[in-house]
């Protein structure tokens, strides 16, 4: 998945991701926007380079995206098309079943510790996380052997 800024004026105007959707397609940003916004967008990694100015909807949104990263990553390196896939392999018996309850636990582990730290963050009880620092605060997925 990639992340891109909209720039416009030298502010950031959108965040837009090239997640896949519910069958794994992934649209082409052309098939998705017209050329004078494709000539406006930035392609940024949220993990590696610091996320421009954005308003407040915009950095929860931005942090999001790279939760979303760091769970389609775990599930791709194991052989999945993403973090939904693993998880429904929970949903049926087989020699995936066990490891789909992990994923899907962690899943859920990891979006109600994020939505939780976000709260906390937008309450002034927590510095605003970069995506790196908001991930090391995620619990581990741990996998059965």
């Amino acid at each position: 998945m990639k992340t891109y800024a909209r720039m416009i004026d030298g502010q950031v105007a959108q965040v837009i991701t090239s997640a896949p959707d519910a069958d794994g397609f992934v649209a082409p940003l052309d098939h998705r926007f017209p050329p004078e916004v494709l000539e406006q967008l930035v392609e940024f990694d949220p993990l590696k380079r610091p996320i421009p100015p954005l308003s407040l909807e915009e950095r929860i949104a931005a942090l999001l995206a790279a939760v979303d990263l760091h769970l389609n990553q775990a599930a791709r390196a194991k052989g999945y098309d993403g973090i939904v896939t693993a998880a429904l392999r929970a949903g049926y018996p087989g020699p995936f079943h066990d490891e789909g309850v992990a994923f899907a636990t962690w899943m859920d582990s990891v979006y109600a510790t994020c939505y939780q730290l976000l709260a906390q963050w937008q309450a002034g009880e927590l510095e605003e996380p970069t995506a790196s620092e908001l991930i090391a605060m995620l619990p581990a997925l741990e996998l059965p052997s």
